[in-house]
């Protein structure tokens, strides 16, 4: 029969600097609620004043100078005219060029609209066909191949010039 003080080993040192279990830590070594030191008063906010490197210091316009907003051109000057030089907007519009593109955009809406309600009506006939008591309308393919193909129609037929 083994004593039982004989089995157990007494408790390792604890090198110098390593951590202490909670039960054998010492106490706080200030008081937990001492007061403070108070705040060092800051100066105040003083910018740096320096120009900016590369460019100009900056000046404000004279007071008494006039200026040139809402006075007539001077000698030599062509007034501003909006769109001088450019088509107004309706007559771009209405050009060729944007006729051609605009048909040809017509088409291209008419050819997916079309492509879209065959495809929902091909769907549509399949499932219809093969006997099963569950099939699939494809109705959402369909009117909106329809809608597309009509509004295609529309803009190819008032651009084909």
């Amino acid at each position: 029969m083994v004593r039982r003080e004989a089995i157990m080993q007494p408790e390792p040192q604890n090198p110098a600097g390593a951590p202490q279990p909670p039960h054998q830590q010492q106490a706080y070594p200030q008081q937990p609620y001492a007061s403070q030191q108070p705040y060092a008063p800051q100066p105040p906010y003083a910018p740096q004043q320096h120009p900016r490197q590369g460019f100009p210091p900056y000046q404000q316009p004279g007071t008494g100078q006039p200026s040139s907003a809402g006075q007539p051109p001077g000698p030599g000057q062509q007034p501003y005219l909006p769109g001088a030089g450019q088509p107004h907007y309706q007559q771009a519009a209405s050009s060729a060029a944007a006729m051609s593109a605009k048909a040809r955009h017509g088409q291209r809406n008419m050819v997916f609209g079309g492509l879209w309600l065959g495809g929902g009506l091909l769907i549509t006939i399949i499932t219809l066909s093969s006997g099963s008591p569950v099939f699939i309308v494809a109705w959402g393919a369909i009117l909106g191949g329809l809608i597309q193909f009509i509004a295609g129609a529309r803009e190819y037929s008032k651009n084909k010039g």
